[in-house]
């Protein structure tokens, strides 16, 4: 059988696992956005990320949360430290979910590959 029709028939969550474990998209991607600082780091940049911030201290202040793609956990660790009574991240990457566990807290913030 081809590599593309291996390829074709993987279902869409092996594909997206296997882009993000084994072909490195994230670092790929990563290393794009860091060429242009002054897009992510544009006023109206921060005023977003600053309304992000709000809109999440005041939607998860108390309550669970699951958050659904999180990678290393970055954005569910400061959901966490927002307020949230327990935060459960899930991500299909188990590289990603290796390094989510590193913020891990047992009860309060979990990850899991999904």
């Amino acid at each position: 059988m081809s590599t593309l029709n291996q390829e074709k028939q993987l279902t869409r969550a092996e594909r997206e696992r296997r882009a993000y474990d084994e072909e490195n998209l994230w670092e790929s991607s990563h290393r794009w956005h860091s060429r242009f600082p002054h897009v992510f780091q544009s006023p109206n940049s921060v005023r977003y990320e600053q309304m992000f911030d709000r809109f999440l201290a005041q939607a998860s202040k108390g309550k669970r949360a699951l958050e659904i793609g999180c990678a290393d956990g970055l954005t569910a660790e400061k959901v966490y430290s927002l307020g949230a009574q327990f935060v459960l991240g899930i991500d299909i990457s188990e590289n990603f979910i290796k390094k989510a566990k590193e913020r891990e807290k047992r009860g309060k913030l979990e990850f899991r590959v999904g």
